[in-house]
C-alpha cells in the first residue's frame, strides 16, 4: 500500500452526510410503522429535503463531480421508490439496506479516489491471488469466535449477579428475519452482500487507513481499536459491541497482513452468511 492522503476530516465529512441522508428514511419508515404520516406531500416534504442536503454538502465537501452526481442520482431513485407504490412493508428493509450500502460505498470511495485520484488497487481492490488467504481468513474468524463466545458464556453466566445483563449479544439475524418478512433471500442479500461489501470498505479501507495519518509511531494498532470502537457503536445495542468490536480487530489484521480488502469482505460475509443459516435452521 502506498502513502494515504485523505484522514480524520474526510471520515467526519463522510460520516455527517451518512447520518443526515440515513436520517430521513428512518424517520419516515419510524412513522409509517406509527401510522403517524399517511400524507404524500408529507412524506414527499422529508425526501425531497434529502435530496436538496445531498446536493448541498457534496457541494460543501467538494465531492468530486462523478460521485456527486452519482450519490443524487441513488437519493432521487430511493426517492421515488419509497413515493411509489412499489415499495411496500416486506420489502422496505431490503430497499432500504441497497440504499444505505450505496451510500456508504460511494462516499467512502468519493472523498478517497475521487479526491486525491488514487488507484485503489493499491489499497487492496484486487483479486486474491494466493489461495492461502482463505484458510487464515476462516483461522482468524473462529478465533474471534471462540472469543465471542467466552464472553458470551460468562456475560450469561454472571451478567445476573454483575448486573451487566444488557451486554448480553443480541440476536440480530432473528430481528433482521422479521424486519424482511421472513423472506431468506433478503435477509441473505442484506446480510451476506450488502452488509459485508459497504461495511469493510467504509471501517476498513477508509476509516482504518484514514486515521493512519493521525498516529506516526504503533499507527496500525490505535487506528484498528479507535476503528473497530466505531464499527461496535454503529450497531446501538451494547450487546453487540464487544462481538463487533472483535470481528472488526479481525478483519484489520486481516486485510494488514493480506493487503487485500476482499478478504475481510469475505469473512464478514462468512460470519453473515452463518448466522443467517443458524437462525433458518432454528
Amino acid at each position: 500500500m502506498i502513502k494515504i492522503t485523505w484522514s480524520y476530516i474526510e471520515i467526519f465529512q463522510a460520516t455527517i452526510l451518512i447520518i443526515i441522508l440515513n436520517s430521513f428514511p428512518l424517520l419516515i419508515l419510524e412513522l409509517d410503522n406509527q401510522n403517524l404520516v399517511e400524507n404524500f406531500f408529507i412524506k414527499s416534504l422529508f425526501f425531497f429535503l434529502s435530496i436538496f442536503l445531498s446536493i448541498f454538502l457534496s457541494k460543501k465537501f467538494k465531492i468530486p463531480y462523478k460521485y456527486y452526481i452519482s450519490l443524487v442520482i441513488l437519493v432521487v431513485t430511493y426517492t421515488l421508490i419509497e413515493l411509489s407504490s412499489f415499495s411496500s412493508e416486506k420489502n422496505s428493509t431490503l430497499f432500504y439496506s441497497i440504499f444505505s450500502g450505496a451510500l456508504i460505498t460511494i462516499l467512502s470511495l468519493a472523498l478517497t479516489h475521487g479526491k486525491y485520484n488514487i488507484s485503489l488497487k493499491n489499497f487492496g481492490f484486487i483479486k486474491i491471488k494466493n489461495i492461502q488467504f482463505f484458510g487464515l481468513a476462516i483461522m482468524v474468524w473462529i478465533i474471534c469466535i471462540l472469543i465471542i463466545s467466552f464472553w458470551t458464556y460468562f456475560i450469561i453466566e454472571y451478567g445476573a449477579k454483575l448486573k451487566l445483563e444488557i451486554l448480553i449479544p443480541p440476536e440480530n439475524a432473528k430481528d433482521l428475519l422479521k424486519e424482511t418478512g421472513n423472506n431468506i433471500l433478503s435477509m441473505l442479500i442484506i446480510a451476506s452482500i450488502i452488509a459485508p461489501i459497504s461495511e469493510e470498505i467504509f471501517f476498513r479501507f477508509f476509516v482504518f487507513l484514514g486515521l493512519k495519518n493521525l498516529f506516526p509511531n504503533n499507527k496500525n494498532i490505535i487506528a484498528a481499536i479507535i476503528s473497530s470502537i466505531f464499527f461496535a457503536l454503529i450497531h446501538i445495542e451494547p450487546g453487540s459491541y464487544l462481538v463487533t468490536f472483535t470481528l472488526g480487530l479481525g478483519f484489520c489484521w486481516l486485510y494488514i497482513k493480506t493487503k487485500n480488502i476482499l478478504i475481510p469482505i469475505f469473512t464478514h460475509s462468512l460470519h453473515n452468511t452463518v448466522s443467517v443459516i443458524m437462525v433458518i435452521q432454528l
